[in-house]
């Protein structure tokens, strides 16, 4: 390839060409030009402020190993600044000082857990800066960001799009979408970071299609202050602490997702966790084997709150975990429509403190662990969520709790096979109308003292002992 400098549409970068270092390259590329990098390790900082094309390997940088791949080091207090839309295709970039591997794929998944504790709270040489800083319609492909000394990629006020590229391993969030940006994800693979897998916050408004979101020490995802999006056909999975958290007044659309495998065993995370005034819209998701229960709405709390009260979680687990804001008693909301809920270790879905979603044609069903007791869906205090056209079964407790004062409009269920169908406490008031309630061990509805629901031309028959008990 011709690297004459009167023609600069076209250069080759590489150790044993004529221009080996990329800096000088992007110096000396015209706008709109291309640049093709040889494999090799480039220790330089780089900023993209010309339209150009960065091409390394075209094929999947998973099977590659450290010889096959252009591999760019930064120091690590410094980012790739991305304030033009580039095209960059093919190339790794890391903090770390030194990376040899036989296999990307295996390479990045090595680390367990106390090695990935050790990484982000050794505080000496942590940087401030992610490794990537995009504030431009990019396009981005095929790329690894690997071993951030802060946060892997930051969007700011940008579209851009990121394809096919692996985000491992960085000492805080692998993703950060703020300040109204609204960048595409697609078929990415986002593991292993020590915070949380992907912040949305800010008004931000991001697609995520068919990603991996999975080992992170903290959540999955985390969206919060007004932000929204869109998270389609994503798995997430095998994250420490909750695999969607959302907090003040996120709002985002969760659809066809599956989240499992959230949490560890001690049922304080669970799939998805919505509060303060979140309103999120989870539409045919799959939800399962999480540690605690499938869907929990805390209206409220905020996440600091939380994690407060959580006196299982690690102090480097809360510093981390800590919410911006704090509204109580407020009132979360969304809609849970067409989902599986199921096989989760506590519950499949608890509504507390004066939250008020819509659970539209959900199957609530096997939420239990082996010796313990877990209601399907239990309704706190104040709460009032409008269930309809729901299945409740197969749990080892209620099918539905309705603590002391709670409320909620349950239509057209059928709950069965549970120990008790329905079981409503004192000061709960509850309307149950047209639901069918059959073969629970016990009894069909228990009403507790005081308790004042109203049922309505509802089908209870062929419960063990009492079809209604007062």
């Amino acid at each position: 390839m011709n690297n004459n400098l009167t023609n600069r549409s076209t250069i080759r970068c590489g150790k044993e060409q004529e221009i080996c270092s990329i800096a000088e390259a992007l110096s000396l590329i015209d706008n709109d030009g291309t640049i093709f990098i040889d494999p090799g390790v480039y220790k330089e900082h780089l900023d993209f402020t010309k339209k150009v094309k960065i091409i390394g390997v075209t094929d999947s940088i998973i099977e590659k190993n450290s010889n096959e791949l252009p591999i760019v080091i930064l120091d690590a207090d410094k980012s790739c600044t991305i304030s033009v839309p580039v095209e960059i295709e093919g190339i790794v970039f890391t903090h770390k000082e030194s990376i040899s591997f036989e296999k990307l794929g295996n390479y990045i998944d090595e680390a367990n857990d106390s090695e990935k504790k050790r990484h982000i709270f050794e505080q000496n040489g942590a940087g401030e800066k992610p490794l990537l800083y995009v504030e431009s319609d990019a396009i981005l492909k095929n790329i690894g960001v690997l071993y951030s000394q802060n946060g892997g990629i930051s969007f700011s006020k940008c579209s851009a799009i990121v394809e096919k590229s692996i985000i491992s391993h960085s000492r805080k969030m692998g993703v950060l979408i703020k300040d109204s940006a609204t960048p595409q994800l697609v078929d990415c693979f986002i593991h292993n970071n020590i915070r949380n897998g992907i912040v949305v916050k800010d008004d931000a408004n991001p697609r995520i299609t068919g990603c991996k979101i999975y080992n992170q020490l903290s959540n999955g995802i985390f969206v919060k202050n007004k932000a929204e999006g869109t998270f389609e056909r994503c798995d997430i999975y095998g994250n420490k602490l909750h695999g969607i958290a959302l907090s003040g007044r996120a709002a985002p659309n969760i659809n066809e997702c599956r989240i499992y495998e959230n949490g560890e065993e001690d049922g304080v995370c669970s799939g998805i966790t919505i509060l303060e005034t979140a309103s999120p819209k989870v539409n045919a998701c799959d939800v399962f084997n999480n540690a605690g229960a499938g869907v929990k709405w805390f209206a409220s709390q905020s996440l600091d709150e939380w994690a407060e009260s959580s006196q299982k979680m690690e102090e480097n687990d809360k510093r981390w975990h800590k919410s911006s804001t704090r509204i109580s008693f407020s009132s979360a909301g969304g809609e849970l429509c067409e989902c599986h809920i199921h096989d989760n270790k506590e519950n499949g879905v608890i509504v507390w403190g004066r939250a008020e979603p819509k659970i539209e044609k959900c199957e609530i069903h096997d939420n239990k662990t082996i010796g313990e007791c877990f209601p399907g869906v239990i309704v706190g205090e104040q709460a009032s969520p409008q269930m309809i056209d729901c299945e409740v079964f197969s749990h080892l407790s209620y099918g539905i709790w309705l603590q002391s004062k709670a409320q909620g409009v349950y239509e057209n269920c059928v709950i069965y096979n549970n120990e008790d169908g329905v079981y409503i406490q004192d000061s709960a008031k509850g309307v149950f109308s047209i639901c069918h309630i059959y073969h629970n061990k016990i009894d069909g509805i228990t009403i507790v003292d005081e308790a004042n629901p109203k049922i309505a031309n509802c089908n209870i028959h062929d419960n063990g002992e009492e079809n209604l008990k007062n």
